[in-house]
């Protein structure tokens, strides 16, 4: 049976942190090991960590405070050796048949550059169901994850083939470690995705969702974050430093996008950005804001 490696970053996780681990380790694909590094927590998280110890699947790291993205980039560049590698969040739970089910699926593509998205259930704080993520069936290519990613870190899993050529393109700068893999592997490699939910995503309850929202009210939300606020200008720094590290190896078509999407000229992008003939965000609101930025030239 081929291996399966969990990668998970720990930081002051010490409420949600054994939930999650016991939800990786009951996963009914058996053979499964859990890497575990610790970003110098300072509540009762390495007390718990501690407690697996003698649970030979478990591998703990005790690192010294690196923060985010760092403290996850660390663990994996780690010398850690199998067939597939996932990534988990601390406070959330996985399905069962989460890591059985990517296998399956990326199993064809074992010596490819191919990663893998699944479906995942939002959850309060408490992981009762508020909604489910959107269900990505058509092919992912750089054009639909420019300015929006077709999933979450904790609902992928990479090839070993498709670890190592992120291993050799990693970013310098970038912050968004889940924006950065979205658009590597859509230029360079390829993304498959799964229809069905296979974790629970905790939303905390300072967190705001369109289900305790009314339309009004995530209207004026959005129109704050995106137009207001800088909550899409990292997807703009990222397309930047791609031409530093992977542009080269894009098409002609993607390496278009790039241009375009990273010209400093207002006169000369400002016509075809705003009236790109495809759709960048699957949320309507959302669409309308990243055009709405696009013309005050703030993106």
């Amino acid at each position: 049976m081929d291996k399966a490696v969990v990668l998970m970053a720990t930081y002051n996780g010490e409420k949600y942190v054994r939930e999650q681990i016991d939800s990786i380790l009951n996963q009914t694909y058996k053979n499964l090991e859990l890497y575990i590094r610790d970003d110098g927590s300072s509540d009762g998280t390495l007390k718990i960590l501690d407690s697996y110890a003698d649970d030979s699947r478990v591998h703990i790291i005790k690192g010294s405070r690196l923060g985010y993205p760092d403290c996850f980039w660390s663990l994996f560049k780690d010398d850690i050796e199998a067939d597939y590698y996932f990534f988990a969040d601390q406070d959330d739970y996985w399905l069962p048949q989460k890591v059985e089910k990517a296998v399956e699926k990326l199993r064809k593509f074992k010596n490819k550059n191919v990663c893998y998205y699944s479906r995942y259930v939002i959850c309060d704080s408490g992981l009762n169901k508020v909604s489910i993520s959107p269900d990505i069936r058509n092919r992912q290519r750089l054009v639909n994850v420019l300015f929006e990613v077709p999933g979450l870190e904790f609902t992928m899993a990479l090839t070993k083939k498709a670890r190592e050529n992120l291993l050799s393109n990693l970013p310098i700068k970038c912050g968004g470690r889940g924006t950065w893999m979205a658009m590597y592997f859509a230029g360079c490699g390829r993304i498959v995705t799964d229809s069905e939910p296979l974790a629970l995503y905790r939303r905390h309850e300072s967190t705001v969702t369109s289900s305790n929202m009314s339309f009004c009210g995530m209207f004026i939300w959005r129109f704050k974050q995106f137009i207001l606020g800088n909550s899409l200008k990292s997807y703009k720094m990222i397309l930047k430093e791609i031409k530093s590290v992977f542009y080269n190896e894009l098409s002609d078509y993607d390496k278009s996008l790039v241009d375009l999407f990273t010209c400093d000229s207002y006169f000369k992008s400002i016509i075809p950005k705003l009236f790109f003939p495809r759709r960048l965000r699957r949320n309507v609101t959302d669409e309308i804001s990243l055009r709405i930025l696009f013309l005050l030239n703030r993106l």
